[in-house]
């Protein structure tokens, strides 16, 4: 159970469906509020944690989802949620450069991003589960 957890969140976070040859944005240098971390720590942590909410915070603050939304996300496959995430990792690597200095404005621009990604993690977690223990 604690895999499937796991995995249902990793397909959900964009960088882990990144390039092969830099790990996944892992060696992406770039400045978070000039700190020095890398692209893959900015989407795996660094981005959630500036929200400053507690993970039960966060799952209130997100869980608004369209019914369209829900019915959407629960039905797609593995390899459309995968190439979802594919997408948006394409997105973050046009407009994020190696040595960029991160901050306030990629915050603003890529928090919906962010939560959309964890809000579709969330409810693709639970349909599994569900169509598991239901």
């Amino acid at each position: 159970l604690r895999m499937l957890v796991h995995m249902a969140g990793d397909l959900c976070q964009p960088m882990h469906v990144a390039r092969k040859e830099d790990l996944g944005g892992n060696r992406v240098s770039v400045l978070w509020f000039n700190e020095k971390s890398n692209l893959h720590r900015v989407w795996d942590e660094q981005l959630i944690e500036y929200q400053q909410l507690s993970y039960t915070e966060y799952a209130k603050a997100i869980n608004h989802p369209s019914a369209v939304q829900l019915y959407n996300w629960q039905n797609t496959s593995l390899k459309e949620n995968v190439y979802e995430s594919y997408l948006v990792c394409n997105k973050i690597y046009e407009t994020t450069k190696p040595d960029s200095k991160l901050s306030y404005r990629y915050n603003f621009d890529w928090v919906d991003t962010l939560n959309q990604q964890l809000l579709k993690g969330g409810i693709r977690l639970a349909k599994m589960l569900n169509d598991i223990y239901g």
